[in-house]
């Protein structure tokens, strides 16, 4: 038995130093910054949304990246299948002035900031987005509206996390970041590469 023990640490040593040299060279890879070029913060102008472009803000300014900011206005059918009259222009701008003017709370000198409306369904306009873009990382919160029309429509951050065609930051209220505050605040970050 002992004999055995001996030959295999002798005959692992080889193993045990390759195993230690991968590992430092895969550390010394993943302190490398990742490419991230375009962060993507859908908001429904909830408190958590807030907090998440926030959070995209200090991503995105630390990176040098472009952040796009996305509201989906969700078309809602009736109960016999009518499609709804097309959207009131006046309404629509309304809504983009909105999504604007929440932008604007994160705007400092550097950050580009691109604010894009969509009509649909949250989920599939966000995927979409995503593709489109491409966005290196989705940054979200891990709550929006709730009640009735959450109970209805099932979590929009979870069906993303489990679609998304890149890694989703999916930011809880608590964890907000300002700018400058990222590196000490990455342990407080929850980063989901998809499957």
């Amino acid at each position: 038995m002992i004999s055995q023990i001996v030959a295999f640490s002798v005959r692992s040593r080889w193993t045990v130093v390759l195993l230690v040299l991968a590992v430092c060279i895969l550390g010394a890879w993943s302190l490398t910054k990742l490419p991230i070029a375009q962060v993507l913060c859908p908001v429904d102008f909830s408190e958590d949304s807030k907090v998440a472009l926030r959070s995209a803000a200090a991503l995105a300014g630390e990176y040098g990246a472009t952040l796009v900011v996305l509201h989906v206005d969700p078309v809602v059918f009736s109960a016999m299948g009518d499609v709804p009259p097309g959207p009131d222009p006046g309404a629509r701008q309304a809504l983009f002035d909105r999504l604007s003017g929440f932008a604007q709370a994160v705007r400092r000198p550097g950050l580009r900031i691109e604010v894009q409306l969509a009509e649909g369904s949250p989920v599939g306009e966000i995927l979409a987005r995503a593709r489109e873009l491409p966005a290196d990382i989705i940054v979200m919160g891990t709550h929006g509206r709730g009640g009735l029309e959450r109970l209805l429509l099932g979590s929009v951050t979870t069906k993303v996390l489990r679609h998304a065609p890149c890694p989703v930051l999916c930011v809880p209220r608590e964890s907000a970041l300002l700018p400058g505050e990222l590196r000490p605040a990455v342990g407080r970050l929850s980063l989901v590469q998809p499957y």
